[in-house]
C-alpha cells in the first residue's frame, strides 16, 4: 500500500482519538471549537478522497457520479439544453435547480457547480448530525451535549458515510438535509410550535425534490412509525402523516412519473401487489395518500387496543424491552441476509471472509455498544422518539427488502435493502455514542482513556480504506 495514503488514515485515526480525548476530557471542551475541527477534517478527507486516492474514476469508486449516464454526463447535458429530464426522472429535480443556482453565483460550470456542492456539503452534514444528536438526548440525559459530538466524530469516520458523502449524487443532499428534518420532528414532540412545524413541512419538500425514493422515503416511514409507536394521535401528527404521503403521491404523478413507474411495473410487479396496480393502472399514485388514511386508521385503533391492554396490567417498559429483542433479531437476520445476499460481492472484492472480518470487523464491536446504548435510552427515557422508531421502521425495511425475491428480477432493485441500510447508521451510532458514554462512567478514567478510546479510534483506519474504496483493499495483487 502506498506509504502516504496509509499514513493519512493513521492521522485520521489519530484525529478521532484526541477528538473523543477532548469530548471526554474531566472539564469539557467547547463544542464550537470540536464542530469547526470536524468539518475541517471532513474538508480534507473529500479532498483527498476525491483528488488523491487512485481509481476514483472508475466503476469501483464513482459509478453513479462519472459512469455512462451518471450525475456528471446528466448535469452536462442539462447545461447544454437547459433541459431537466423530467420523464425519466426517478429521484427529483432538485439537484438540477441546486447546480444551476451555484453555478449562477460562483459563475463556473454546471459539473464545477455540482463537485462544488459535494464538497460544500460532505463537509458540513456533521453540522445537523450533531445538533439532531443533541436533540435526541436533550429530554433525558444532561450530557447530551457529550454525546452528539462523539457520536458525530465517529459516524463522520464511518465507511458508508465517507463513501456517500463524498459522490456527487442526491444522496449526499438527502443525507445534509434528513438530520435537520428528524431534529424538527423530535423537537415539535417535545414542545410543538408552528414555526418548527413549518419548517419540518419545508425541509420534507426540498428532500421530496431532491431525493424521492430513500431519502424520503426514510421520513416518511419514521414519521409513520411515530405515529404508530405513540399513545397519542396528535392534530400535527395528522396533518403531516397525510401531507407526506399525499405530496409523494403527487410527485410521482406529476414531477417524477419514472419513480411512478418503477413502483407500479416493478416494486409492485408481482402477486399479489400486482393486483393494486392493475386495479389503479393509471391513477396509481392515488395508492399514497390512501395509504396516509389506512396509517391513520392503524393508529387510531392501536391506540385505544394499547389503552386497554396497560389497564390490565402490561407497562409499557415490557413493551421497550420487547423493541431491543425485536431490534436484535433483525440485526441478526439481516446479517444473516447480507453474508447470503452478497456472497458473490464479498468473494469477488475481499476475497475471503477473514478479509472481510479485517476491513468489516469492526462494526460486530460497535454493534455491541449500539445495543448497549439502545438499552440505556430505552430504560432512561422509556418513551417512543424519533431515534427508536427510526431504527425499528429501517430495521424492518431492510429485511422486508432483503427477503422480496421479485426484486431479484431488476438487476436496479437488487440491492434496495443496503441502500436503506445505510441510513441506519444515524440512530445507530447515536445508540453507540450512547453505549460509549455509558462506559466513560462506569470504568476507571485511565482504562477508558488508554484502553476503550484508542480500542473504538482504531475502526477509523479500515472504515477510511472501504469508505473511499482504495483499490489496494480491493485489488491486493
Amino acid at each position: 500500500m502506498d506509504v502516504v495514503r496509509l499514513s493519512i488514515y493513521c492521522l485520521f485515526c489519530l484525529f478521532s482519538y484526541c477528538m473523543l480525548r477532548l469530548i471526554y476530557r474531566r472539564n469539557g471542551f467547547p463544542s464550537k471549537y470540536l464542530l469547526i475541527a470536524l468539518v475541517a477534517a471532513q474538508l480534507v478527507l473529500k479532498i483527498f478522497d476525491r483528488y488523491y486516492v487512485p481509481s476514483f474514476e472508475s466503476i469501483l469508486r464513482g459509478g453513479d457520479e462519472v459512469a455512462p449516464l451518471g450525475w456528471v454526463e446528466l448535469i452536462s447535458k442539462f447545461q447544454k439544453t437547459g433541459i431537466i429530464p423530467f420523464s425519466t426522472m426517478s429521484e427529483g429535480p432538485g439537484i438540477y435547480y441546486l447546480v444551476y443556482g451555484i453555478a449562477s453565483v460562483a459563475h463556473v460550470t454546471y459539473v464545477q457547480a455540482l463537485i462544488i456542492a459535494a464538497i460544500v456539503f460532505g463537509s458540513l452534514y456533521v453540522l445537523p448530525c450533531y445538533y439532531m444528536y443533541r436533540q435526541f438526548g436533550s429530554v433525558w440525559n444532561s450530557d447530551s451535549t457529550r454525546i452528539a459530538l462523539a457520536g458525530t466524530t465517529m459516524i463522520s469516520m464511518s465507511d458508508v458515510m465517507v463513501y456517500s458523502t463524498t459522490i456527487a449524487r442526491p444522496v449526499l443532499i438527502g443525507l445534509f438535509l434528513l438530520p435537520i428534518a428528524m431534529w424538527a420532528l423530535q423537537r415539535i414532540h417535545i414542545n410543538f410550535r408552528w414555526t418548527t412545524f413549518a419548517m419540518l413541512l419545508t425541509v420534507s419538500v426540498f428532500i421530496l425534490l431532491v431525493h424521492a425514493p430513500f431519502t424520503y422515503v426514510v421520513l416518511l416511514l419514521v414519521a409513520t412509525f411515530i405515529g404508530l409507536l405513540y399513545n397519542h394521535l396528535r392534530k400535527w401528527n395528522v396533518v403531516y402523516i397525510l401531507a407526506l404521503y399525499s405530496l409523494y403521491g403527487l410527485a410521482i404523478a406529476y414531477i417524477m412519473p419514472d419513480l411512478g413507474r418503477i413502483w407500479r411495473v416493478e416494486l409492485f410487479g408481482a402477486y399479489p401487489l400486482k393486483i393494486i396496480a392493475v386495479f389503479l393502472s393509471k391513477d396509481f399514485y392515488l395508492i399514497f395518500p390512501a395509504l396516509g388514511l389506512f396509517v391513520l386508521l392503524i393508529i387510531i385503533v392501536r391506540s385505544h387496543v394499547f389503552l386497554r391492554i396497560t389497564k390490565h396490567g402490561l407497562s409499557s417498559l415490557r413493551l421497550f424491552r420487547f423493541l431491543v429483542v425485536l431490534l436484535a433479531a433483525l440485526a441478526v437476520m439481516g446479517a444473516a441476509g447480507v453474508l447470503t445476499a452478497y456472497s458473490a460481492y464479498i468473494s469477488q472484492f475481499y476475497g475471503s471472509m477473514w478479509r472481510l472480518l479485517l476491513f468489516q470487523g469492526w462494526k460486530l464491536g460497535f454493534g455491541v455498544l449500539a445495543f448497549l446504548g439502545l438499552r440505556i435510552y430505552i430504560t432512561r427515557n422509556r418513551k417512543i422518539s424519533v431515534p427508536i422508531a427510526w431504527t425499528v421502521s429501517l430495521g424492518f425495511l431492510v429485511v422486508i427488502l432483503a427477503l422480496y425475491t421479485p426484486l431479484r428480477s431488476y438487476p436496479g432493485l437488487s440491492n434496495l435493502d443496503e441502500r436503506f441500510a445505510e441510513f441506519l447508521y444515524y440512530p445507530a451510532f447515536y445508540f453507540i455514542a450512547v453505549g460509549l458514554d455509558y462506559l466513560a462512567r462506569n470504568t476507571s478514567p485511565r482504562v477508558f482513556h488508554w484502553v476503550v478510546l484508542p480500542l473504538v479510534s482504531i475502526f477509523t483506519i479500515p472504515s477510511l480504506m472501504v469508505g473511499v474504496h482504495d483499490p489496494t483493499v480491493f485489488n491486493p495483487s
